[in-house]
């Protein structure tokens, strides 16, 4: 009756010495916070004092801390960051647990494209506003004076006195590059439904045009944020106004935006 209880004592045993095997024990070089993930999120289990030993089984990379992302998997499958731990290098890897925050199949606004607007949607931005070598008149009769790809002076921090005309095809580029940015920032800030890059791209048009107040307030936001897709990009084509009256260059805009919204599909 003792060859049961003998054979169990005997594959703990044999257990251990393989865990034991495999983990190297390493001195921690300050006060180690050991977490059930390779997560700055996950839980704390327990916290390994300055000087105490981690037996280390392999490494796997988790959340970045300073730019180092390398953390350290423990024998009792506990994880720590590496960066605390003296003499750790070179260990063998082992597999990553699944992330608790997996990465959506498609990505927000932010990471569409890098949170940059696409080649199709700068040269839609570049073929609408058109290219002036000087100044002019963004209305018949007035308004905004602009130059290059539909800077506008008014809005330019020092009203355009640091641009010398004629100017060149690139470096209007230079400056509508610059100008576009903040119309990036604002449909990132305040797009809250995961796009691809040209229905970003779209968008930054969009905000470019009207500017981002009108894209804050668009019905066109609204739909889109609350999952409706289709509804949204329906939504283009009524912004095509000058006060009450439909203008054609709005138009035709307006559509290619909504082309370029709908390209990738979901419309």
């Amino acid at each position: 009756m003792l060859a049961p209880k003998i054979l169990f004592v005997a594959i703990v045993i044999i257990a251990t010495f393989i865990i034991n095997a495999e983990a190297k024990l390493f001195r921690t070089n300050d006060d180690l916070k050991i977490r059930e993930q390779p997560s700055l999120n996950a839980k704390v289990l327990r916290v390994a004092p300055k000087g105490s030993n981690v037996d280390i089984v392999c490494q796997t990379t988790g959340d970045p801390v300073d730019g180092k992302n390398i953390w350290d998997k423990l024998a009792d499958g506990s994880f720590c960051f590496d960066a605390f731990v003296d003499g750790a290098v070179g260990l063998s890897r082992c597999d990553s647990p699944p992330s608790s925050n997996p990465p959506p199949t498609n990505p927000p606004p932010a990471l569409a494209n890098n949170g940059k607007i696409n080649d199709e949607g700068l040269n839609l931005v570049k073929g609408f506003e058109g290219f002036n070598t000087d100044f002019k008149g963004d209305m018949p009769g007035g308004g905004h004076r602009t130059i290059g790809f539909g800077h506008n002076c008014d809005a330019d921090t020092n009203k355009c006195k640091d641009i010398h005309p004629p100017i060149t095809r690139a470096q209007g580029e230079v400056i509508l590059r610059n100008d576009i940015i903040p119309k990036e920032n604002c449909v990132k800030k305040l797009t809250t439904a995961n796009i691809d890059s040209n229905k970003f791209s779209a968008l930054v048009s969009f905000a470019f045009n009207l500017g981002c107040g009108a894209y804050e307030k668009s019905s066109l936001r609204q739909k889109l944020n609350a999952g409706d897709i289709k509804g949204a990009a329906n939504e283009f084509a009524l912004f095509n106004k000058v006060g009450q009256t439909p203008v054609k260059g709005l138009t035709r805009r307006r559509k290619a935006e909504r082309d370029l919204f709908c390209k990738s599909g979901g419309c």
